[in-house]
């Protein structure tokens, strides 16, 4: 069974939704997300630097919603992929 993926465009709907305020620097390799006084170094940028849209592990993105301290139960309420809500969730 392969990996969950996810879509840039709505990982950044959910960023928008779920970290207002967030920013993002891109690097030769990745995407430098920063959101509340911390910076994600490791996700993807996809093919190219244009604006197309772009598939992403769901993995990398869940570490990402951890890294940066954002609310998991916000991420995977807009994210499904991420996996189902647990109690433990913020």
């Amino acid at each position: 069974m392969g990996a969950t993926s996810l879509w840039w465009s709505d990982v950044k709907r959910m960023l928008d939704l779920c970290a207002g305020g967030w920013s993002e620097e891109l690097k030769t390799h990745h995407r430098w997300i920063r959101f509340g006084g911390a910076t994600w170094l490791k996700l993807p940028k996809g093919p190219g630097t244009g604006g197309r849209d772009y598939e992403m592990a769901a993995w990398q993105v869940r570490r990402m919603v951890e890294g940066l301290a954002i609310s998991m139960k916000c991420a995977k309420t807009q994210l499904p992929a991420l996996g189902p809500t647990k109690e433990t969730d913020s």
